[in-house]
């Protein structure tokens, strides 16, 4: 189905998650996100790994665990998946934010 904007929407654990078709997986206690191609996918993970020792973002970004690697089963292909906190686990009608600030993504 299709949100307000035309964007693909993807139930996650019962909540739709706008724009992330296949890239993002729950995984219990863990969500699993699939590093982009490039700069952006290690940009993404140094962030990730800098925020959770942060004394002010910390409180506003999930925790990070590390990547891990998992093999398509379609196309036998390796991806790498980022492994962070469900921030949502629990909750009965979370409201997630997903700001982006500026004009680039990266």
């Amino acid at each position: 189905s299709f949100g307000s904007r035309g964007m693909p929407k993807k139930q996650f654990d019962g909540f739709a998650v706008g724009g992330h078709d296949q890239g993002v997986k729950p995984d219990g206690e863990v969500v699993l996100k699939i590093v982009q191609s490039g700069a952006r996918g290690r940009k993404e993970i140094d962030f990730l790994k800098d925020a959770v020792n942060h004394p002010f973002l910390s409180r506003f970004v999930p925790k990070f665990h590390g990547t891990r690697t998992i093999v398509d089963d379609k196309s036998g292909e390796k991806q790498e998946w980022i492994v962070m906190e469900n921030a949502i686990k629990g909750l009965a009608k979370p409201a997630i934010a997903d700001a982006k600030i500026g004009t680039r993504t990266y």
